[in-house]
């Protein structure tokens, strides 16, 4: 396995593990367990040869959520928190590449059995046929990486979701795709192993519980002028934060690296979440920048495909970039009541 491999580049894995998934999703060589609550669980030999098979759970989903808003939820480390009971949080140690991220994570320990971490690289892409594919696997060290006291660091082979879509008898949907190939290490009780087995393929549905009672979380759309380089490399940080009540929603947004005396414009989808308002708090920026919400027009065609009929707009950031500077702000529901704001002036709607 690459990720087991100390003088591995990173690059190396990113190009072997996109090939091993796009093998994994078209395999032939899956063993169908069952189905339950609509997700069809599979398994096979773990490609990694680690001793436990890599799992696989599958589901047709046709109520409209796109791909960019199940990516939104999946690959969210505070949404995680609500959809994977075993979930304890995640770090960003450094964004490289084209959008790829390394990532310290924790999972909880249960009784007697250590916390897990995992140190992985992080990355999303699309396919040939259009599919929207996000995998995260184990790397060898990072310079920002301390270890926790007390915490077994595991192995991950692949932890990928794909969203891909299709027509079955007539009806348009998603198809929705999570699969995992890990190494616990250290002990842990087969009893246990028998549960994670079993759960870890209903993220799936977890996931989905997630998108139709809260919705998406926050993403970045589009930018302005269009730089697929710049929307991939320079957000970092997008963050959605809900308390267990759902009464209140924080998202941190950090974009490092503006291009000096140039323009950009943001576009975040908002959805029931703040249909009461936002309040925006700009965060240590010394450039000009403007904040408007934009109604959703049902039928505009730039927006096809990436946002579903839950979205009731989008908050739209235009910076004027003068002085070479990171920006980092925060979004904030406001229960107040249909009030807009941007460091406490009322945001322009349109």
């Amino acid at each position: 396995m690459l990720a087991a491999e100390p003088n591995t580049t990173i690059p190396d894995i990113k190009a072997a593990t996109i090939t091993l998934f796009n093998e994994l999703l078209v395999s032939k060589k899956w063993t169908y367990s069952h189905t339950h609550k609509d997700v069809n669980i599979a398994l096979a030999d773990s490609p990694s040869n680690f001793s436990l098979p890599i799992i696989k759970g599958d589901a047709f989903f046709t109520d409209q959520f796109t791909k960019l808003e199940w990516l939104s939820v999946a690959n969210n480390p505070e949404a995680r928190k609500f959809w994977d009971a075993r979930f304890d949080g995640a770090e960003v140690l450094e964004a490289i590449g084209e959008g790829d991220l390394i990532i310290h994570s924790i999972q909880k320990g249960q009784l007697m059995v250590s916390a897990r971490e995992l140190l992985t690289l992080t990355t999303q892409y699309y396919g040939q046929n259009g599919d929207l594919c996000y995998f995260a696997v184990s790397i060898n060290g990072h310079n920002k990486y301390v270890s926790g006291k007390g915490k077994v660091l595991a192995n991950l082979g692949i932890a990928g979701w794909c969203f891909s879509s299709e027509t079955r008898d007539g009806v348009e949907g998603l198809k929705v795709t999570y699969m995992v190939d890990v190494n616990i290490n250290g002990y842990v009780p087969s009893s246990l192993i028998k549960i994670v087995q079993a759960q870890t393929p209903q993220c799936v549905e977890t996931v989905h519980n997630y998108l139709t009672k809260y919705g998406t979380t926050a993403f970045l759309l589009k930018t302005l002028p269009e730089d697929s380089e710049f929307r991939l490399k320079n957000l970092i940080g997008l963050r959605e934060k809900r308390n267990s009540k759902n009464e209140d929603v924080e998202v941190n947004m950090k974009v490092v690296d503006l291009k000096k005396n140039s323009l950009l414009s943001i576009y975040i989808p908002d959805k029931k979440s703040f249909k009461d308002g936002f309040k925006v708090e700009n965060l240590n920026f010394k450039n000009k920048v403007d904040v408007k919400f934009v109604k959703f027009e049902k039928d505009k065609k730039e927006f096809k495909d990436l946002v579903s009929k839950s979205c009731l707009g989008f908050l739209v950031l235009d910076i004027a970039v003068g002085e070479l500077e990171n920006l980092e702000f925060v979004i904030k529901s406001n229960t107040g009541g249909n009030s807009y704001l941007f460091d406490g002036k009322q945001v322009n709607l349109l």
